[in-house]
């Protein structure tokens, strides 16, 4: 190609081809001299360039090139362009939508159309008039930190957008809707949480949440917001569930955030708590009474619509709660303490499982048997177990290797720990006698964030991406 374009080469970046049979193809692109269209007739051993084919000459770029049939073709890029005689001429569209800069065009015949781009770079456009004439198109499933590449379509309902971080759009009505493509949605995942084998959330960044009424085959976008992360959540029942995390206020500051749906996840309503802390665990202790912590520790009596400040709690942040009952509950410090309530939160008392360990999470199956886990900087052990309520601590002799676990358990003898985990190491470690010896399981991530388990084989794990096992 070299000998035939010569010394425009050098100076152009080409973005886009297409061909109308087998001999006869374009190429579009942007470079110094404007007018960046090339035309071959020899399935592209020559190709020609005519600074004439578009008057006045557009010195701005052209990112793609479309033809319906071989008279009928359209450019997208900083405008947009028709051609009506298979290229001999470019005519500009008066009416282009919504600013400029479009990445992309496809047409399925002479006058159905759509473009993608605009201002916001997630913006998409149709036409049913061959251009002269465009609505936008709304879809809350696009976000507002998508960019979007390139679109196509198959036939007058059927087409597909991609984009930045490999997203992947598909319409099946001609563009009235959108639905991601991405299985794991481009998302890091911080909670899970099931009613029962198949009606489950899942809650990440960018403020994700996902439902399931499946097992977790198909999830559904339930929310989305740029400015929040998510690291709990826990549902009442199928209607009433509530999420916790933190806003994004400004550049230099955070704000603890609370969504609480009642309609199943139609809607959503957002408390935004007075604090630059955050909020790292939510447990319902019934069907009204629901606690969160983290810098703040948190409680409400009606189902999450109020929620007041739990001064008496000692200690400082919190990592965890669990109640198992109205009474009986737990919570975990960012030091190496748990503090527990016999009286539904009214009085605390402090457990210490070892000096040494900084306790990240905790599971109760009872009122009497548990396990947590945590940091150990000065030995092996940082897996313990309790028999009567967390009075006493005792080792489980083996050691986790990696940080930030989360634990759980499905009954008082199979349980799992998760993790981020060192580079070569196990992932998961699974134990089927209450804690006494532990086994590696393998899973196609080091980045996992919490566990959740409905039996003693069905179960679920997210973090870079939401796993499932049922054995």
């Amino acid at each position: 190609m070299d000998d035939y374009i010569g010394n425009y080469l050098d100076i152009y970046n080409f973005t886009a081809a297409t061909f109308t049979d087998k001999n006869t193809g374009w190429l579009v692109g942007f470079g110094y001299y404007g007018n960046e269209i090339y035309k071959t007739s020899d399935c592209g051993r020559t190709w020609t360039y005519n600074e004439q084919i578009i008057t006045p000459v557009d010195y701005k770029a052209f990112n793609d090139i479309y033809f319906v049939d071989k008279n009928h073709g359209f450019i997208a890029g900083d405008e947009i362009y028709k051609t009506i005689d298979g290229g001999t001429t470019w005519q500009f569209i008066n009416q282009s939508p919504g600013g400029g800069y479009y990445q992309s065009v496809a047409f399925t015949d002479s006058l159905r159309g759509w473009i993608i781009g605009g201002e916001t770079g997630n913006n998409i456009f149709r036409t049913t008039d061959g251009g002269n004439n465009w609505t936008i198109i709304v879809d809350s499933t696009i976000t507002l930190s998508d960019k979007f590449y390139k679109v196509r379509f198959s036939d007058n309902s059927n087409g597909w957008i991609i984009g930045l971080d490999g997203i992947i759009y598909k319409t099946t009505d001609a563009g009235n809707d959108w639905i991601s493509q991405r299985k794991d949605d481009i998302h890091n995942f911080f909670s899970i949480y099931f009613l029962d084998e198949n009606k489950g959330w899942a809650v990440g960044d960018s403020g994700t949440i996902l439902y399931t009424t499946n097992g977790g085959d198909n999830w559904v976008k339930k929310y989305t917001a740029n400015d929040l992360s998510l690291f709990s959540i826990w549902a009442a029942d199928s209607q009433n569930v509530v999420a916790v995390g933190h806003a994004t206020v400004d550049l230099y500051s955070l704000s603890a955030v609370i969504l609480r749906t009642n309609d199943g996840g139609q809607s959503w309503k957002s408390i935004l708590i007075d604090t630059i802390n955050v909020l790292n665990s939510v447990c319902f202790s019934s069907q009204l009474i629901c606690w969160a912590v983290g810098g703040e520790k948190l409680k409400t009596s009606d189902g999450g619509i109020t929620w007041q400040s739990q001064n008496n709690i000692p200690g400082g942040g919190c990592e965890q709660v669990q109640f198992i009952n109205n009474n009986t509950g737990w919570i975990a410090l960012y030091d190496s303490s748990l503090y527990k309530t016999t009286d539904g939160g009214n009085t605390w008392v402090r457990q210490t499982i070892n000096t040494n360990l900084s306790t990240v999470s905790f599971y109760f199956v009872n009122a009497n048997i548990g396990w947590a886990v945590g940091d150990y900087y000065l030995g092996l052990d940082n897996i313990y177990k309790t028999t009567n309520g967390g009075n006493n601590w005792n080792p489980c002799g083996i050691t986790y290797p990696g940080y930030r676990f989360t634990i759980y358990f499905a009954n008082e003898t199979s349980g799992w720990i998760a993790g981020n985990n060192y580079s070569g190491q196990k992932s998961i470690m699974a134990t089927t006698d209450g804690g006494s010896s532990w086994t590696g399981q393998n899973i196609p991530s080091n980045y996992l964030t919490s566990l959740f388990f409905v039996s003693s084989n069905t179960g679920w794990v997210v973090g870079n991406g939401i796993f499932k096992t049922t054995d």
